[in-house]
């Protein structure tokens, strides 16, 4: 990951003076270089952050610098709310495709959507392409419930990922393209499953994944017509699913709350000051709108240290501390701005399409406790027992935003075009996939 390669840049700046100096040379003269790509690519053009500057919020995504208006997080916030509330599978709700298969911490994409190789109803498509140039995953999972001969009964197409986070623009990217594909191959009798269908079934595998994965088409589906007839008879019934493992602190997705909800008088109670002094203090400060009183656009730019460092006397810090978790309970606790932007993106391209476009949460929460509550072997090690190797990336984490914060450079409105990528399907986010091999020059 671009954090790992940049931790292993800062320790070699331990024993500089100027280690401001040296790290930013560093990361203007490093480059990438990919075992599937000719050349070598600037590693700042796979950085993308946010990050304020002059009183302004800006974010860098492919390479190219947005200035962000006061408006943009409270629109995001409600679109990502509206796209939830249309989306998500609620618990308790039916549905024909429930995945109970538990997904620890630990456990890669890749090794969650194999446990279902030898499930009923589940054909697992993980990094099988129906082109070999292109690169299109149609989806990780596909699920069809009852007969496949059958018109009647959901045919699902899923795709899976761990955490709503930055991997979430891989996930919407591929359902989003997954859609797009099938709707224009309906019009050409489906050349793209037809390539699936053969890219699946056919001789010369070796790995125990293809060679089930070829025995199970091939007993569903004798022929390549019967796999095109089930897209053909269940049109009418297919489902987009975007599975997302809770990682977030156990948070659930449908608890998020609508940021436009206003405030009530008893949520600011407990304090020196009446809550109407704390509602009028807030007003003034630009943090609540009156009529209703609900979060003013300058609060969702704001971090709990400029705002506890805000005087509102006689408040103490633990106050104000206490006041910006009050007012925090109005947004997410999802954090991912791209994870936001793609996933609201999504939701409109669906609503224009009319497809059927799901969201669920896989949740496990026993199983997540239960890993949290195992110590780890470091844990059991008294601190200051080990040294770290020489040449090791150094364990304290940087992100990207608190190193540009503490720059004094001119604006960053630089425009700087992305690289080209001839590696088709993958993101342009971010540095390659795992299968790819990546050093740092």
């Amino acid at each position: 990951s671009v954090q790992s390669i940049l931790a292993y840049l800062l320790s070699y700046t331990r024993f500089k003076a100027d280690k401001r100096e040296v790290f930013c040379n560093l990361i203007k003269h490093s480059t990438l270089r990919f075992s599937e790509k000719k050349g070598y690519f600037p590693l700042i053009d796979f950085f993308n952050t946010r990050l304020s500057y002059s009183d302004k919020t800006y974010y860098r995504m492919d390479g190219i610098w947005y200035e962000i208006s006061n408006n943009f997080f409270p629109v995001l916030e409600k679109e990502f709310y509206d796209a939830i509330q249309k989306h998500l599978v609620k618990e308790g709700q039916r549905v024909s495709y429930r995945l109970n298969e538990p997904w620890p911490a630990r456990m890669k994409e890749e090794e969650y959507n194999r446990l279902f190789l030898d499930k009923e109803g589940f054909i697992v498509f993980d990094q099988v392409y129906s082109s070999g140039t292109q690169k299109i995953e149609v989806a990780d999972m596909i699920f069809i419930e009852g007969d496949v001969q059958s018109e009647d009964g959901d045919l699902c197409l899923m795709a899976l990922k761990a955490g709503l986070n930055q991997k979430s623009r891989d996930a919407c990217s591929q359902v989003g393209i997954s859609a797009r594909a099938l709707i224009a191959d309906r019009d050409e009798n489906f050349p793209q499953l037809r390539k699936l269908f053969r890219e699946a079934t056919k001789d010369g595998q070796k790995s125990t994944f293809r060679l089930k994965l070829k025995t199970k088409m091939e007993q569903l589906f004798p022929s390549e017509e019967d796999f095109i007839n089930l897209f053909k008879r269940r049109w009418k019934n297919l489902k987009f699913i975007y599975g997302v493992r809770a990682t977030e602190k156990d948070h659930k997705l449908e608890d998020i709350s609508d940021p436009e909800k206003p405030f009530e008088e008893k949520e600011f109670s407990g304090f020196a000051l009446n809550p109407k002094q704390i509602i009028e203090k807030l007003q003034r400060k630009k943090f609540l709108l009156q009529d209703p009183v609900r979060l003013a656009p300058t609060f969702y730019q704001c971090t709990q240290d400029n705002f506890t460092s805000i005087s509102i006397p006689p408040l103490t810090l633990e106050d104000k501390r206490r006041l910006y978790n009050i007012l925090g309970t109005r947004l997410s606790f999802f954090n991912s701005v791209i994870a936001k932007m793609e996933l609201t993106a999504l939701s409109k391209q669906f609503e224009e399409s009319g497809l059927t476009f799901e969201i669920l949460q896989i949740w496990h929460p026993k199983e997540e406790k239960l890993l949290r509550a195992k110590p780890s072997r470091s844990a059991a090690k008294p601190a200051g027992t080990s040294k770290p190797k020489s040449g090791a990336p150094i364990k304290k984490t940087t992100t990207l935003e608190s190193f540009f914060n503490k720059q004094s450079a001119s604006s960053p409105l630089e425009k700087r075009s992305k690289p080209e990528d001839s590696n088709e399907g993958q993101s342009s986010d971010g540095p390659p996939s795992k299968k790819q091999k990546t050093k740092t020059d």
